[in-house]
């Protein structure tokens, strides 16, 4: 009777469906590892992806000046002032009579996180997410308006506006000629989150 080496007798015991249960139990915990982090991520208000327009610093998905993407989101800012500093944090300029957010996605919902410091007495503010009204600001005195608004998207193309009754059509005049047509105040924080 021939003897079996212990070389031999330990790879016969780890043949067969070991490698395959092996390979499932790993991508099971790399799954669940990868959900846990996620779920903790949306928690704590950081699910991505991201877009923050305001500084640019904050946003790695800048690719041109002005559009933005994620895999499968894309994001076009138009009519708004180019990321400026003065004085401390960054800022854009809202333009007249809108300044509007194309975003491109098959993202269901999202929100948009706004701080804009109006500076015109009796502004008119109207924020829009494609044809639905968000929020109307009439008559608006100076100071600092901050709100968060949850967005329900369709698949596509997506028209976040914010619109201005009335507006500086001539620019303004600080030390030199400005002759954008201003809002009347500026973003000092624009970010969106998808859902």
């Amino acid at each position: 009777m021939s003897q079996v080496e212990p070389a031999a007798a330990h790879r016969e015991r780890h043949t067969g469906w070991d490698a395959v249960v092996v390979v499932l139990l790993g991508l099971a915990l790399l799954g669940a590892g990868w959900l846990d982090v996620r779920t903790y991520r949306a928690h704590r208000g950081r699910d991505l992806p991201q877009f923050v327009f305001v500084d640019p610093e904050a946003s790695t998905r800048m690719v041109l000046d002005e559009l933005y993407r994620t895999a499968d989101t894309f994001a076009l800012l138009e009519n708004f002032g180019p990321s400026e500093r003065w004085d401390g944090p960054r800022f854009r300029q809202a333009l007249g009579p809108a300044s509007t957010i194309l975003l491109t996605t098959y993202h269901p919902h999202a929100w948009v996180r706004v701080e804009f410091y109006n500076f015109v007495p009796d502004h008119d503010l109207t924020i829009r997410c494609n044809d639905t009204v968000l929020e109307q600001f009439s008559h608006q005195p100076p100071g600092l308006i901050a709100r968060t608004y949850p967005l329900t998207l369709q698949p596509g193309q997506n028209k976040i506006s914010f619109g201005f009754t009335r507006y500086n059509h001539a620019g303004l005049e600080i030390v030199s000629a400005d002759p954008r047509p201003l809002g009347g105040g500026i973003f000092l924080r624009l970010d969106l989150r998808l859902d």
